[in-house]
C-alpha cells in the first residue's frame, strides 16, 4: 500500500516539482495590508510542455484573468490590484498583489496552493480531463484553516487548523504502531530508486506561507526579519541530507508525526504545531 501511495504521490510531484509557489501576508498595524502570491516555474518545464505542441498555440501557464478570480478565495472583501509577469534566467511566472482592509476576514486553505498549482496544469493542459468531471477525494473531511485574529492592540493571533490534522495523525499512528511491519519494510536497492526519483522530479520545489509586519515585538513561534514563517517546504533543502528523506520514505507515518508533534527538526520543512500562533508587533 505504501509503494502505491509513494508513486501517486511522485506522479503528482512531477507536475508540481520544479514550481516555486508563496502566499505572504504583509500587515499593516491598522489590519489592512496585502496578500502577495508568487508563482514560478522553471523554463526547462515550459520548454518540455511547448515541445509536446510544437505551435505553442494553447500554452498560457499564467494569466491575469485567472489570478483576478482567485480573490474571493482568500475570503470576504478581498481586491485584487496587480498583477505582474516574471522572467528569469531560469524561471517565469507571475506575483499577484490582493489587498485587504480587514485581516479577520483573510482565511487560508491548504486547498488553495494545490487549486492553484491545478490551475497552472490545466492551462498547459497536463491537469485533469478536458471533460470536466471533478476526481474523488479521499480528504479527511477537515478544514485545515489559518484564520486570523487581530484585536487592534497591535497582537494577532492566528488560529492553525491543522492542529487537528495533527492530533489526528497520532492517533492513526497510536493505533496502527507495528501493524503489518514486515509489509512497510523497502529494500536498499528500492530505496536508492526512490531517492533519485525524488532528487529528478522535485528540484527547484519550494511552496510557502509567510506573515510579514513593519516590526515584531515578540511571538510564541520563530520569526526572522519581522516576518513569521507558517508552512514551508523546500525540496532542495530536504534533499541535502538524503539520511533523513530516507527515513521519511521507510517509516512516513511514524517519522512525520514525529516532526508534527515536535519530536525531530527535518531540514526543508517548517511547520508549527501551536493550536494558536500569537504574535505582538509594534
Amino acid at each position: 500500500m505504501k509503494k502505491l501511495i509513494y508513486f501517486a504521490v511522485i506522479a503528482v510531484l512531477f507536475l508540481t516539482g520544479c514550481v516555486e509557489y508563496g502566499l505572504t501576508i504583509k500587515v499593516n498595524k491598522d489590519g489592512s495590508g496585502e496578500i502577495v502570491e508568487e508563482m514560478l516555474l522553471s523554463n526547462q518545464v515550459m520548454n518540455m510542455v511547448k515541445a509536446m505542441d510544437p505551435d505553442g498555440s494553447s500554452i498560457n501557464a499564467f494569466t491575469k484573468e485567472e489570478v483576478i478570480k482567485k480573490a474571493p478565495n482568500f475570503g470576504d472583501d478581498i481586491v485584487f490590484a496587480k498583477f505582474e509577469e516574471i522572467a528569469t534566467e531560469s524561471k517565469q511566472g507571475y506575483k499577484a498583489v490582493y489587498n485587504f482592509k480587514d485581516i479577520n476576514k483573510i482565511r487560508f486553505s491548504e486547498d488553495m496552493m494545490s487549486e492553484s498549482i491545478e490551475s497552472l496544469s490545466d492551462n498547459m493542459q497536463m491537469g485533469t480531463s478536458a471533460d470536466g468531471e471533478e476526481e474523488e477525494s479521499d480528504d479527511d473531511g477537515i478544514d485545515k484553516f489559518y484564520t486570523f485574529d487581530y484585536n487592534k492592540k497591535g497582537q494577532l493571533i492566528i488560529s492553525n487548523g491543522f492542529t487537528e490534522a495533527i492530533n489526528e495523525a497520532r492517533d492513526k499512528q497510536d493505533s496502527s504502531e507495528d501493524v503489518d511491519a514486515e509489509d512497510e519494510e523497502i529494500d536498499s536497492q528500492e530505496l536508492q530508486q526512490q531517492l533519485a526519483m525524488a532528487k529528478m522530479f522535485t528540484q527547484g520545489m519550494k511552496i510557502y506561507t509567510k506573515v510579514k509586519f513593519e516590526s515584531i515585538k515578540d511571538a510564541n513561534v520563530p520569526y526572522e526579519n519581522n516576518e513569521v514563517t507558517l508552512f514551508e517546504i523546500d525540496m532542495d533543502q530536504l534533499l541535502k541530507n538524503p539520511e533523513t528523506f530516507a527515513e521519511i520514505i521507510k517509516n512516513e507515518e511514524k517519522e512525520l508525526t514525529k516532526f508534527l508533534n515536535n519530536e525531530r527538526k527535518i531540514d526543508g520543512i517548517i511547520f508549527h504545531n501551536q493550536e494558536k500562533i500569537i504574535i505582538n508587533f509594534k
